[in-house]
């Protein structure tokens, strides 16, 4: 997935908090669909808070956090079903969303926003 949408704070073993870089905004995305991004986790660490940003300022969030396992997803147009690991549609957009999702090192995992 090219263009990222969602924020995940990361906390690296349980000491140092990071926040995953994402490219900077380019245009709101229009559609009945979503889109995200997907990467391999260097270290364990937990996942403290995920949030999308709500440049259409929409009343809602829609956020989906996937374990994808050990292999890289495939390229588009090819499809890829993982673990859901959280999702929520209901709270305010542009809020941070409390989680506390493990992740495990060499693992990659999606994060799909609308």
């Amino acid at each position: 997935m090219r263009t990222a949408f969602v924020l995940a704070a990361l906390g690296l073993a349980q000491v140092a908090a990071a926040q995953i870089p994402i490219p900077p905004f380019g245009s709101t995305f229009t559609s009945t669909l979503t889109r995200g991004y997907w990467f391999q986790a260097p270290a364990a660490g937990i996942v403290s808070f995920i949030s999308v940003p709500n440049e259409a300022l929409q009343p809602f969030q829609v956020i989906e956090f996937v374990d994808l396992g050990t292999t890289p997803p495939p390229a588009y147009p090819t499809t890829v079903v993982g673990t859901q690991l959280h999702y929520s549609n209901n709270t305010a957009g542009g809020s941070l969303v409390p989680v506390s999702i493990p992740i495990a090192p060499g693992n990659y995992y999606g994060v799909l926003g609308a």
